[in-house]
């Protein structure tokens, strides 16, 4: 018998005893069927899909941010990897055109004195 059942009994048995008070005052006894915290299995199973939703819910949200933060890294990361091969690139063809006017100055060079040594020797082959 759950409380509010034996309080019920209680109280009606004190009113029975009681003569006066019965024919005098009305009293009244609400008493629940069942316990108010129960739920119904269909109750029971729509608050566990909605917690199971709202887990979903933040599951995806959580894996959202870590997505949009992997991004992020991987967008800053290419972007210091292309200004540091715009870097090489630029010291490449720096020394590619220090290398090109060295070579044009050897070849002249070379050209001199073989012009030079043609001109001391007489020979105009």
């Amino acid at each position: 018998m759950s409380s509010s059942l034996k309080v019920g009994a209680k109280l009606f048995k004190f009113l029975l005893c009681s003569n006066n008070t019965i024919s005098r005052s009305r009293v009244f006894v609400t008493v629940a069927t069942r316990p108010l915290q129960v739920k119904s299995k269909k109750e029971q199973d729509e608050v566990e899909a909605c917690e199971k939703a709202k887990e979903a819910a933040e599951a995806i949200k959580s894996g959202a941010k870590e997505v949009r933060e992997t991004c992020e890294f991987i967008r800053d990361t290419v972007e210091t990897t292309t200004q540091s091969v715009s870097k090489v690139i630029e010291k490449v063809e720096t020394m590619k055109d220090k290398a090109q006017g060295s070579l044009s100055g050897v070849v002249n060079v070379a050209q001199k004195a073989t012009d030079v040594v043609k001109e001391f020797t007489g020979d105009d082959d």
